[in-house]
């Protein structure tokens, strides 16, 4: 959408905003499914959880990375280098002039390589970011 870049980043920030309300209750659910309440520690005057969370917390981190890394492959591999629109006539008459080898073999061309994408500069940084 390259004449609508404005909404194109209204939707990527709110995907941020949406994305860590979610992810939190998500979090939430699997780590502690019984809500179970926090203890306040004498010493210190912190809460803490008990030990069933505690032990429920490497298997919930792991279903967490499976599944960022799902959401990841999946935006990937939607990611494409698409023709901008023209204009349907002159769509047409190019189309016209053109032999189905030609067209098949530009389309080729045009469609995104995942391994392509994943070793890309700028996925890495992006990749980097979310990371860091």
């Amino acid at each position: 959408m390259p004449s609508r870049k404005g909404f194109v980043t209204g939707v990527i920030l709110s995907g941020y905003g949406v994305g860590g309300f979610i992810f939190s209750i998500f979090f939430q659910q699997l780590a502690n499914p019984n809500q179970v309440a926090a203890v306040r520690d004498a010493k210190d005057g912190k809460l803490y959880f008990g030990k069933e969370i505690a032990d429920r917390y490497p298997v919930v981190h792991l279903d967490i990375c499976i599944t960022w890394t799902i959401i990841i492959l999946v935006g990937a591999s939607l990611i494409s280098n698409r023709e901008p629109r023209i204009d349907q006539a002159l769509k047409d008459e190019y189309d016209s002039t053109r032999s189905a080898e030609e067209a098949l073999e530009d389309k080729a061309e045009r469609k995104a390589d995942l391994s392509a994408i994943l070793s890309s500069k700028t996925f890495l940084t992006i990749i980097a970011m979310g990371v860091a």
